[in-house]
């Protein structure tokens, strides 16, 4: 409250772990994915833990298993099926979350540039729970993407639904965990 700046949330892989953290969410920040304007700039604040119910679940198991695995044993730990689930590294935009940002997108043709905010690189799933629907949306629109998770600074330039080239950034660590092999 006592910010000059409105400080505006993302929900991360451990804000959203399981089913009651998702209800705490949202009882004390409201929706989980959500847009805003600012300087003639189109924000979208993406949730990439949107996962159904019982997929949400089976990944929180799954990881409870490795996390407790990896003190014992981490050489085991690497071979469980968590370490090889996708949702771990990229997580997932469901339907009724990238209709929404269609919508706005949509909705907002007006402004001079849009900026994507996400916790995990949704952007490298290629089934189609990832961002590719946003980014058809996006179509003839500049629009730069930001996203964390990883704990390591990342930059590329891919092509957009209509070949221009866009910035995707990975934002380093910003006081998580940090591995001591230089990554």
């Amino acid at each position: 409250d006592r910010l000059r700046a409105p400080y505006f949330h993302i929900a991360g892989n451990h804000d959203m772990t399981n089913l009651t953290q998702r209800k705490v969410w949202e009882e004390r920040y409201g929706r989980r994915y959500y847009h805003f304007i600012y300087g003639n700039v189109l924000f979208l604040a993406l949730d990439t833990e949107d996962y159904p119910a019982a997929k949400m679940k089976q990944i929180y198991e799954q990881r409870a298993e490795f996390i407790e695995k990896r003190k014992t044993d981490p050489a085991a730990a690497e071979k469980l099926p968590y370490r090889s689930l996708k949702e771990s590294r990229t997580g997932e935009i469901g339907e009724e979350q990238s209709a929404y940002m269609a919508k706005a997108i949509a909705d907002h043709p007006e402004v001079r540039w849009t900026i994507l905010l996400m916790h995990k690189p949704v952007y490298e799933r290629t089934d189609g729970l990832g961002l590719s629907r946003i980014e058809a949306a996006l179509k003839g629109r500049p629009y730069t993407v930001l996203n964390g998770h990883l704990h390591r600074y990342g930059y590329s330039e891919r092509p957009s639904a209509d070949g221009a080239k866009r910035d995707y950034i990975m934002l380093g660590t910003t006081g998580g965990e940090r591995g001591f092999d230089g990554s």
